[in-house]
């Protein structure tokens, strides 16, 4: 698929529409409450590098279809924050969020969830096997245990991959979206 600003736009319309959300800027009086809470230090690289969502708002870093973000990047970061927003859904908003700031294992496993989508949505794109993510996951504030566990299960993610496998429900969304423009 030949991406464009156009696509990307109508992607994260697709996702906002089917799941009730909405994109904003990051740089927000809430957004610097949850880095206090998490115990982030560095701001700059906070508010500049990374995608939250909280309840059913989406705090992006970019402007959609713009340059400073890959087109590829800004598909991955819709479905990516998408999945949150799925695994929230299942377990309520304050107990995730709530759980997602305190505890280390569960923010480590939500993001291997979310990381998952970004390998599956990169093979839906370009038919190639992901990499192994090399995610610094000391900006998760995780311990070391918690990033081995998350590598270990990057490695297993990617055989189900090359066997095929498109296991989470906004991966199989993002698929769905790509038919729309298939010829």
């Amino acid at each position: 698929m030949k991406l464009s600003r156009d696509k990307v736009i109508d992607c994260w319309n697709f996702f906002e529409r089917r799941y009730g959300t909405r994109h904003v800027n990051k740089r927000t009086w809430l957004m610097s409450l949850m880095a206090k809470k998490m115990g982030i230090r560095q701001l700059d690289d906070f508010f500049n590098s990374y995608s939250n969502i909280l309840g059913d708002v989406i705090y992006i870093p970019f402007r959609l279809g713009s340059w400073d973000r890959s087109y590829h990047s800004q598909l991955v970061i819709c479905a990516h924050e998408h999945q949150h927003k799925i695994q929230a859904d299942r377990m309520g908003w304050l107990k995730f969020a709530w759980k997602y700031a305190t505890d280390t294992v569960f923010r480590t496993n939500m993001e291997i969830e979310g990381y998952t989508v970004g390998m599956e949505v990169y093979h839906l794109l370009t038919r190639q096997i992901p990499d192994v993510p090399d995610v610094n996951w000391s900006d998760y504030m995780v311990k070391d245990r918690d990033a081995v566990f998350a590598r270990t299960n990057f490695r297993i993610i990617r055989e189900m991959i090359k066997r095929g496998g498109i296991t989470r429900q906004a991966s199989k969304d993002f698929r769905e979206w790509m038919q729309t423009y298939e010829d």
